[in-house]
């Protein structure tokens, strides 16, 4: 009976951290411009809202299924005026 009580207890404090660790972590997709879902479950957001600088790109990744796999960000290099 207590390993029941143990097992059950342990069940919903693992059922609590997953919904609260849901809120508490952000997967930024780099240069993604949308929101979406991957297979796991995963919540991606575009990094629009967090960054302005740089440019985003998309690419193909052949041996790649995962949305966020597809989209990036780039920082080139600037153009310094003359001296």
């Amino acid at each position: 009976m207590a390993r029941s009580l143990r097992l059950f207890g342990l069940y919903i404090a693992i059922q609590v951290f997953c919904g609260v660790a849901e809120r508490l972590f952000l997967s930024i997709d780099c240069g993604g411009t949308a929101n979406h879902t991957d297979g796991s479950g995963i919540k991606w957001v575009g990094d629009d809202g967090y960054i302005k600088t740089g440019k985003a790109a998309q690419v193909q990744v052949k041996n790649s299924y995962y949305q966020q796999d597809n989209s990036l960000r780039y920082f080139p290099p600037r153009r310094r005026a003359a001296m």
